[in-house]
C-alpha cells in the first residue's frame, strides 16, 4: 500500500481531512496516493511533520520509522463489552507499537469469543479496534447489538440509514436494521478493527 495512503488510514483520516491539512486539493492526494504523480517537496515535508515520520520513509527507502518515532501505547483489552463499555473492565493491559502523529486516536482490543467470523477470525483470536465516527462500508467493526455482548462482523451502511452487518462464517444469516432499529434498539459501532492477532501467535 502507498505509505501516505497507510499513514492517513492509520489514523483514521478521510481523504478530504488530509487534503486541507496539507493545504492540497483532494484530487491532488489522490494522485499521490495512487502513484500516478509526487507530491513537491513542500508537500513531503508537511506529511512527515504531520506524521512525525522520516522522508526516507515517505518515500520508501527506509522500511520503518526510526527509534525516535515509534511508541507503545497503552490500551485496555476486553472479554466482555455491553453497555458502551459502562458495564466492562478490561481484563489486562496491552502494548500496541503505533505511530505518535495521533496521540488522540483511541483503541481497544477485544477477545473474540463465538464464531460467526471464522475461518478469518478464531474464538480466542484478539482484534486491535480503533474508535472512530466514520465508519468505510466493509470494514470489520466491533459493534453492539441493543443489549447483547459485542460481537465482530463486517460493515455496511446504505443510503437511507439502514445497516447490514455480515458475517464469515457462512452458518449465520446476514443481520439487517432499518433506520428506525438503527436508532431505537440501538446499534452501536464500537471501533473498526485494525488487526487480529491469532490465539496461536
Amino acid at each position: 500500500m502507498n505509505r501516505i495512503k497507510y499513514l492517513r488510514l492509520l489514523n483514521g483520516m478521510k481523504q478530504v481531512d488530509l487534503a486541507k491539512e496539507i493545504r492540497v486539493s483532494q484530487s491532488s492526494l489522490s494522485g499521490y496516493e495512487s502513484g500516478n504523480f509526487e507530491p513537491d517537496s513542500n508537500t513531503l515535508l508537511k506529511l512527515a511533520d504531520l506524521f512525525h515520520v522520516s522522508l526516507d520513509y515517505l518515500l520508501g527507502r527506509e522500511d520503518s520509522y526510526s527509534a525516535e518515532d515509534h511508541m507503545l501505547k497503552k490500551i485496555p483489552v476486553y472479554k466482555h463489552m455491553k453497555n458502551n463499555y459502562q458495564e466492562t473492565m478490561p481484563v489486562l493491559a496491552y502494548y500496541l507499537e503505533i505511530s505518535p502523529c495521533s496521540p488522540s486516536v483511541e483503541y481497544f482490543g477485544y477477545y473474540i469469543s463465538v464464531d460467526c467470523m471464522e475461518p478469518r477470525i478464531c474464538i480466542g483470536d484478539l482484534v486491535i479496534a480503533r474508535k472512530q465516527k466514520e465508519i468505510p462500508n466493509g470494514s470489520i467493526v466491533v459493534v453492539q447489538i441493543g443489549e447483547k455482548e459485542a460481537v465482530v462482523k463486517k460493515f455496511w451502511k446504505l443510503n437511507g440509514g439502514e445497516i447490514v452487518l455480515l458475517s464469515f462464517n457462512a452458518k449465520y444469516h446476514p443481520n439487517f436494521f432499518t433506520a428506525e432499529q438503527v436508532a431505537s434498539l440501538p446499534i452501536h459501532v464500537l471501533g473498526m478493527v485494525v488487526e487480529s492477532r491469532s490465539k496461536f501467535e
